[in-house]
């Protein structure tokens, strides 16, 4: 549960995201893939959070393209809101692939759709059942763990692919990594920034109230700024009096309507 500053606008997100090129620890990665995603085998990549797993997945699709031309690749990942964000990224530019949903109130694709790449929620995994891909890619893959035993094989085996790779920023155990780019080098590297923490020790009696007030004071010095509650309703309320007071703040929980959730992004 959180309360984060709205502070970047979607078209600005757009033009970076037009800009980018890969960074050499990114095609580091997909030599990676390529190399141990082979002859049956697994290849297990771990990459830190906010370190661009997702344009990876692009930049692996678009190489196996360039020489299959007419290869399908999948993606797996667990959530619907991931999915469609995948998707979306995939879409567009630097890579403009034609990208098909499973698992978002979408019917799988007939055989022979145009589409070069599915993205499917694990949920929804069985409804592409016997299907062979030239690369398959299971995004937070150290989630399997938690899933029910079914679902977990359905999404490692259901589906067959002459590459595939399993991507994580938390592997459990971190052993047989065949790539493994850490926090810590990507700070090192300026791939990621670091978080200033700020812990705020409130006195017996301090109320959200005063939580506010110290990120309406502060708020142009911390912006932008990540606020995690342990409760929604202490989140929440926080967020409404930071709107009341003139800074845009936005609320995201599970139990958010989708509009919600999508207007906090």
């Amino acid at each position: 549960q959180l309360a984060t500053p709205e502070l970047h606008s979607r078209s600005a997100h757009r033009r970076s995201f037009r800009s980018r090129k890969a960074r050499p620890y990114q095609e580091e990665a997909v030599d990676h893939f390529f190399k141990h995603a082979r002859d049956g085998k697994v290849a297990r990549l771990q990459l830190a959070g906010g370190t661009g797993k997702t344009f990876i997945f692009g930049l692996i699709i678009k190489r196996d393209l360039a020489s299959h031309p007419a290869g399908h690749h999948v993606i797996f990942v667990p959530f619907r809101d991931l999915a469609r964000q995948t998707a979306q990224e995939l879409r567009r530019e630097p890579f403009n692939l034609q990208v098909d949903v499973v698992g978002d109130g979408e019917q799988a694709p007939k055989r022979g759709s145009e589409a070069a790449v599915v993205v499917c929620v694990y949920a929804s995994a069985k409804k592409l059942h016997g299907r062979n891909f030239r690369t398959k890619i299971i995004d937070e893959a150290h989630l399997l763990e938690c899933q029910d035993g079914l679902r977990a094989l359905e999404v490692r085996l259901g589906t067959s692919a002459d590459a595939v790779g399993e991507f994580s920023a938390t592997f459990r155990g971190q052993r047989n990594l065949d790539f493994d780019y850490s926090l810590d080098r990507a700070i090192s590297d300026g791939s990621v920034s670091d978080f200033m923490v700020t812990v705020a020790v409130l006195t017996e009696g301090d109320s959200i109230e005063a939580v506010a007030r110290l990120l309406h004071e502060k708020h142009f010095d911390w912006a932008p700024a990540l606020v995690v509650f342990n409760r929604n309703k202490r989140a929440g309320d926080c967020a409404r009096l930071l709107r009341g007071a003139g800074v845009r703040a936005g609320f995201i929980s599970g139990y958010e309507p989708k509009t919600n959730r999508e207007q906090a992004k």
